[in-house]
């Protein structure tokens, strides 16, 4: 299954100290400095929603919910699956920001936003458009796009489980859209 090929956190990360980037680089100050780099970036493509919705079915049953970020090269291979935000039964915050450092760090140049509904409705709340909408924009300004961002219900035991894809409902589409005309008119 795609899961045992997909890096958590930053398992697929490695760390560079200053000595080794010192010797490409005289603008560095003193004191440690540590550049992030990927390591293997021939991950999984990712296909569709049903995909996403696959992968996370097992973590769909948390009874806090998790926001997660696939950050994805040029050919929507996963570079890596982060745990961004942990919340509580009904909400989770998710701080953009964190999200658009984390894809400058590992060079993302596509991301998918993942994220469970414990109460087992993946019908997405106002918030979530919101949020949605707010990476959306970030992510845009730094030539970044965003995929999708797929919301797992909670399913019983052995069941599948319901899943909502803003990408397969045109939202992600428009959020790209008002980016765009947005940037456009500044």
């Amino acid at each position: 299954m795609l899961r045992s090929r997909w890096t958590e956190e930053t398992g697929g990360l490695q760390m560079k100290k200053k000595e080794e980037v010192m010797a490409r680089s005289n603008h560095w100050s003193s004191g440690e400095v540590v550049v992030l780099r990927v390591c293997d970036s021939s991950g999984p493509m990712v296909g569709s929603s049903a995909d996403v919705a696959n992968y996370f079915q097992d973590d769909a049953r948390a009874i806090r919910e998790w926001f997660r970020v696939l950050y994805l090269n040029s050919k929507n291979k996963v570079i890596l699956n982060k745990l961004e935000f942990l919340g509580t039964v009904d909400s989770s915050p998710v701080y953009p920001r964190e999200i658009i450092v984390t894809a400058l760090q590992c060079g993302a140049t596509c991301l998918i936003l993942a994220h469970n509904h414990p109460s087992g409705d993946p019908e997405p709340s106002y918030c979530d458009k919101e949020i949605t909408k707010a990476i959306v924009f970030a992510a845009a300004t730094l030539q970044i796009k965003v995929l999708d961002h797929v919301i797992v219900g909670a399913s019983k035991a052995g069941d599948k489980a319901p899943f909502y894809s803003m990408a397969d409902q045109g939202e992600i589409e428009g959020y790209s859209m008002a980016a765009a005309s947005y940037m456009n008119v500044r």
